[in-house]
């Protein structure tokens, strides 16, 4: 029995592997300082976001007020909003969590948790804190 002899790439195949190979290394460096350059900004723009959604969110706690009378317990939470139709579903932060609210009679507080989901990291939690009647004028 004879045993099969490897071939050896031609230099033709050789020289196409090398282009490619030296094409594909400028190409990874591009797309590496695009995603430096990119990666910031998307962070800039989830949080941008929240501001957003905090908005609507305080708009719809003003037509929930007006229809009931009353803001939502902290219990009933955001959820609530969807009861009255403010939302058709309840948004969830640009990570992918539930916003939260809490009211404790004076002060409503919408708050996102952040990329970490944790609460108590100042570096990534986004709170807003506003009186529940705004301020007579």
């Amino acid at each position: 029995m004879t045993e099969p002899v490897a071939q050896r790439p031609s230099s033709r195949t050789r020289t196409v592997l090398s282009v490619l190979f030296f094409l594909s290394v400028p190409v990874a460096l591009i797309t590496l300082a695009a995603l430096v350059a990119i990666i910031p900004k998307l962070d800039v723009a989830r949080r941008e976001r929240v501001g957003l959604d905090m908005k609507d969110f305080q708009s719809a706690l003003r037509v929930y007020n007006r229809k009931m009378g009353r803001f939502p317990s902290s219990g009933e939470g955001l959820q609530a909003l969807v009861a009255v139709q403010a939302f058709e579903a309840m948004p969830l932060d640009p990570w992918g969590q539930p916003y939260r609210y809490a009211f404790d009679g004076e002060q409503i507080e919408l708050t996102s948790l952040g990329e970490d989901g944790v609460r108590g990291c100042e570096s990534d939690d986004i709170s807003l804190r506003y009186p529940a009647t705004p301020p007579k004028r």
